[in-house]
Parts: structure tokens; sequence; C-alpha cells
């Protein structure tokens, strides 16, 4: 499974800005967890994570 994390632009476009191969379960919980940090730290909406 790959994860794919999206931000928000300010004009409403989504900008894929990171992605991450060969996940599992447990490594997509982390992921989830480090948007929420990433979110709060930056106060940037990162709230889109896309799974293929």
């Amino acid at each position: 499974m790959t994860a794919t994390i999206y931000e928000l632009s300010p004009e409403g476009q989504w900008h894929k800005v990171r992605v991450i191969k060969d996940v599992d379960h447990k490594t997509f919980q982390d992921i989830e967890a480090y948007v929420e940090y990433y979110q709060s730290q930056v106060r940037v909406k990162y709230s889109r994570l896309a799974t293929i």
C-alpha cells in the first residue's frame, strides 16, 4: 500500500507533498499521527491522506 499526503493550498487546490511506499496498516496509523503532528506544528491544512 502507498500513502500519499496532500496539502491544501490557500487557493483550495490539493498538492501532493509526500509519498510513502510499502506501507502496512500499523505504519499507516503512524503516518496519520505524523500528519496530525505536522498540522499542529505548521498550522497547514494537511487533512487528506490517500491510500492505493
